[in-house]
This record gives C-alpha cells, sequence and structure tokens, in this order.
C-alpha cells in the first residue's frame, strides 16, 4: 500500500518546491539500485545525496549503489523497486564504449524480462534510456530549464 502526501522539499536554498510524495506503509522494505555512471561520483556525500532524496519518499528505504563502469556490477532487477541510472560524462551515443553498450544491454534485457519495473534517468541516466530504446539525444541550442 503507498501513502500519498504533500511535502516541501526545503533542502537546498534555492529550492523550496511543493511536490507530492509517495511513501510506502508496507511491512516490506523499499529497495533502490543505483548505477553510479561516473567515477568521480563514487565519494560518501554522492551517495548520501541519494539516500536522502529516496529516504525522503520512504524513509526505511535500503538504497544499495552499483558501478557498470570498472566493477560492471548490475544489480538483479526483480530484487529491487526502482533503478536509478546516475548522471555520468560518457558520451549516451557512444558505440564504441564498452560499458555504455553493457548499460544499454542491462536496460534491454530489464524492460524485455521485468516490464513494469520502475527504471529512472538523471541526466546522463535518461539520455542512455532515450538512446537504448531508439530516441534521439543531441546538443541543444540553448540551455532549458
Amino acid at each position: 500500500m503507498y501513502n500519498v502526501k504533500e511535502s516541501l522539499i526545503t533542502n537546498t536554498p534555492r529550492l523550496q518546491t511543493p511536490c507530492t510524495l509517495i511513501t510506502m506503509t508496507a511491512s516490506t522494505t523499499f529497495k533502490a539500485a543505483v548505477l553510479v555512471n561516473s567515477i568521480s561520483a563514487l565519494d560518501d556525500a554522492f551517495s548520501a545525496a541519494f539516500q536522502e532524496r529516496i529516504s525522503c519518499a520512504c524513509p526505511s528505504a535500503q538504497v544499495d549503489f552499483f558501478d557498470p563502469i570498472e566493477a560492471q556490477i548490475y544489480p538483479e532487477p526483480a530484487q529491487y523497486d526502482l533503478i536509478v541510472l546516475s548522471g555520468g560524462s560518457a558520451d549516451a551515443t557512444a558505440k564504441d564504449v564498452p560499458w555504455v553498450l553493457n548499460m544499454q544491454e542491462f536496460l534491454r534485457t530489464t524492460v524485455a524480462k521485468y516490464p513494469t519495473q520502475k527504471i529512472v534517468g538523471i541526466c546522463w541516466g535518461h539520455q542512455v534510456i532515450q538512446v537504448t530504446f531508439g530516441g534521439v539525444v543531441g546538443p541543444m541550442d540553448n540551455f532549458e530549464v
């Protein structure tokens, strides 16, 4: 069972946005897998930021981190309620970067085997999801917010 509640995000000085959060009230632990797509992001502050944001929606959430670049370790999708692809600096359209191609294969396989699996991409993560499933990613003429 999920509860919907209104909340105010105030952790960031410039961000005070009302949002709707879906929180779990079931006895099972909400599990999120975060694929860290940048070697430089593997630090305590990075992990803590994801843990904090996911815990806003589900205070008892278990958040596990995976290294698809060097260790090339991916989560078992059936064991997670949510898979998050973090930002990164690689070219999401690269045809010659083995770990990017492995990420695309992970996404295709996950969607084929677990079509209801929730997957969220942040920046680079969103781009690689687009590319994997036939979308187009390219440079922008202007910044947009």
